[in-house]
């Protein structure tokens, strides 16, 4: 193979072409051992970064990313062809570093400056790889980065069967109305993929959370709250198959609840009255009408019937969206 290369803190700003490392339908050379860190990549007409079908490896680290035509990252598959390629089981397709899979974010929270970001990296067995989170003023054409913002890293190992979950607090600040994705390079090898779908910073963390039997029960929010998007609440860790409502509300007032606070208050409806599934957790998919107004705030808390819990139930953390 080729010499490695290293590319660092030069940048590549506003061309046909960002970085290209190697011709994507004929180059003869496999290339591995390039290094691209801490560069802005931007402006260009095309691809940010492609790496054709015959590099082995790029390893992208600490780059800002952003404002290019195409994609911001675009590893060219074994059978050719420009775009997002999709992630496959266990990551068995070939081409440029691999056509490494990429990481699947499904949630974020804010946490005062903080966000949370959660998800799972499904890619090739008993392998390390480092995650790269990033944040960007708008999303790509392609639902996929770019990384104007580099916010953090996280080693992870997948298991036997090529998974490897993930829940990371990353300093801020982000502003709101960015969205989040993320890379992961496997290790050793320094094979990058491309970036992952974008997630909304739409939802905020507020507390308030009162234990039961599983510990504090976690209510987190998906999706971006604009109108006629798909979005959902997920409640995990509570009471298995117990009686629940989900409290809703326009803003928040905190105040004294079966031992715990209620935060969402007064409420806009009468409480969402569902039961837990016997892992202890609820899934509620729904659709934002057209024509919600910006800044809108949705306050959301659920109450759980928990013996264990200190008056007889458990509190999930207040959750805020804000309606872009």
């Amino acid at each position: 193979g080729a010499p490695a290369i290293t590319v660092s803190t030069s940048p590549t700003l506003g061309g046909a072409w960002g970085l290209d490392f190697g011709d994507p339908v004929t180059h003869p050379l496999s290339m591995t051992g390039i290094v691209v860190s801490d560069n802005e990549i931007a402006g260009h007409i095309l691809n940010g970064v492609t790496v054709g079908r015959n590099t082995g490896a790029v390893r992208l680290a600490g780059n800002s990313i952003h404002d290019n035509g195409w994609l911001g990252i675009d590893l060219i598959p074994s059978g050719y062809g420009y775009g997002v390629s999709p992630n496959d089981l266990l990551d068995a397709d070939t081409g440029g570093s691999g056509v490494q899979n990429f990481p699947e974010i499904t949630s974020v929270m804010r946490h005062g400056m903080d966000l949370t970001v959660a998800g799972a990296l499904h890619s090739s067995a008993l392998d390390d790889f480092t995650l790269e989170f990033f944040a960007s003023s708008v999303c790509d054409d392609s639902d996929h980065g770019e990384g104007e913002l580099p916010l953090g890293t996280l080693a992870v190992t997948t298991d036997a069967a090529g998974d490897a979950e993930f829940d990371v607090t990353l300093a801020g600040p982000v502003p709101v109305g960015w969205i989040v994705t993320a890379t992961a390079t496997l290790e050793p090898l320094g094979a990058t993929s491309e970036f992952a779908a974008c997630a909304a910073t739409c939802w905020r963390y507020e507390g308030h959370a009162l234990a039961g039997i599983s510990g504090e029960p976690r209510l987190v929010g998906q999706g971006d709250l604009t109108s006629l998007s798909d979005n959902a609440l997920r409640l995990s860790n509570a009471a298995p198959s117990a009686f629940s409502g989900l409290f809703v509300a326009t803003s928040g007032d905190p105040t004294p609840f079966m031992g715990g606070m209620l935060v969402p208050l007064p409420l806009a409806m009468p409480p969402v009255l569902l039961n837990t599934d016997a892992d202890g957790a609820i899934v509620i998919p729904f659709t934002l009408p057209d024509g919600v107004p910006s800044g809108l705030e949705l306050w959301l808390q659920w109450a759980v019937v928990d013996a264990t819990a200190v008056g007889g139930v458990a509190l999930s953390n207040a959750l805020v969206g804000l309606m872009p």
